[in-house]
């Protein structure tokens, strides 16, 4: 027990002085579903592209086409999974340990919504295949403690072209992180200052793994890693990333382990803005169009009831039962995509229909 208050107190402190890194996969967002990610988007594929020909390569999650229309419709339904909230609480709570950089293995935004939803500052960036080949050096002026660097290493699921789910997109992509390529700026020189580092929803099957690992630098005898397991992994692979990267396998899934780094964290965390900025009424339409653009729903209606009377935020209301539902159904399999989207489609038009009224009456 004394070595694990001994553990939780470093790694605390570390956090705290800016020298301990996140860094995440996508098995966070699953770990409670039963299902792995791997197996949630092959389900989801498999209902959305019937009919469609495609190979999928499960232990590393990428695709074959048969045709470049096959590709983009499928990487549209990509785009379109990973806009499902999926374990928010757990987003949030990672949101509020004052990590300075997350490096996150997957192009999901679920850890930057978070931090929008909690009205926390952040930096984002993300690779992105197609523009970083030559090098990337934006801004070199380091990261401030409170406003953390968000990487995201895969790509962006904003940004299409960036997304890596075929082997062709792997390979042009090593070939490029190997090349010519060069970690920003800010990335770089917060890896240099951090000393310890904790792996949280990250498959460690995934053969690549042990190439970004060295990318970013993780071979050094002096770093400390702390990583969650959330599947069975062969032996050999689990005394493989023992001896070459001194990774400490830790007893704990995603989910218990942070629940507990949240409780360790309690006299250092974030703490959510509860100031609301309320722009002027000139400004609340193209606000609103912004938020609907980027399917940002709960954030358009949240920013409408500021403006709205009491009827109109019962409306609100309405709108918002009617959005987490098909969320919920679609999470729970109850409902198609498609039947979704409808459901999604005519709550962003009634948001927009409200907004367009309140600023007629401006």
């Amino acid at each position: 027990m004394n070595h694990e208050n001994d553990m939780w107190d470093f790694l605390i402190k570390r956090i705290e002085q800016g020298k301990c890194a996140l860094v995440i996969g996508p098995e966070i967002a699953f770990v409670r579903d039963g299902e792995s990610f791997q197996e949630s988007l092959r389900t989801y594929l498999d209902q959305e592209l019937q009919g469609k020909t495609f190979d999928f390569f499960g232990e590393d999650e990428f695709i074959a086409f048969d045709s470049t229309k096959d590709r983009l419709l499928t990487l549209f339904k990509i785009q379109n999974f990973f806009e499902v909230p999926r374990a928010e609480d757990l987003y949030q709570k990672l949101a509020q340990v004052p990590f300075h950089l997350v490096i996150n293995l997957s192009p999901d935004l679920y850890l930057k919504n978070a931090f929008d939803q909690l009205n926390l500052q952040y930096d984002f960036q993300y690779y992105d295949k197609n523009k970083n080949a030559g090098g990337s050096q934006f801004d070199r002026i380091p990261i401030e403690k409170d406003q953390p660097l968000i990487y995201n290493l895969m790509g962006s699921t904003e940004d299409e072209e960036s997304l890596i789910f075929t082997y062709d997109d792997l390979f042009s992509y090593l070939e490029n992180i190997f090349g010519n390529f060069k970690l920003p700026e800010k990335v770089r020189l917060a890896l240099q200052s951090t000393s310890s580092f904790i792996f949280i929803g990250i498959k460690f099957r995934k053969w690549y793994l042990r190439l970004l690992l060295r990318l970013l630098g993780l071979h050094s005898q002096d770093k400390l890693i702390n990583a969650c397991i959330d599947q069975n992994i062969p032996n050999e692979a689990t005394t493989f990333y023992t001896r070459h990267f001194e990774i400490s396998f830790l007893d704990l899934h995603s989910d218990a382990f942070i629940e507990k780094l949240f409780q360790e964290s309690q006299h250092a965390l974030r703490r959510p803005s509860e100031k609301k900025v309320v722009k002027p009424k000139t400004e609340l339409l193209d606000s609103i169009r912004l938020h609907i653009r980027n399917n940002e729903i709960e954030e358009s209606i949240e920013e409408l009831k500021l403006y709205s009377n009491n009827q109109q935020i019962d409306d609100l209301i309405l709108y918002q039962s009617r959005f987490e539902k098909a969320t919920q159904d679609l999470h729970k399999g109850k409902i198609s995509h498609s039947s979704a989207e409808l459901v999604f489609n005519n709550v962003k038009d009634s948001v927009l229909s409200l907004a367009n009224e309140i600023s007629a009456h401006s």
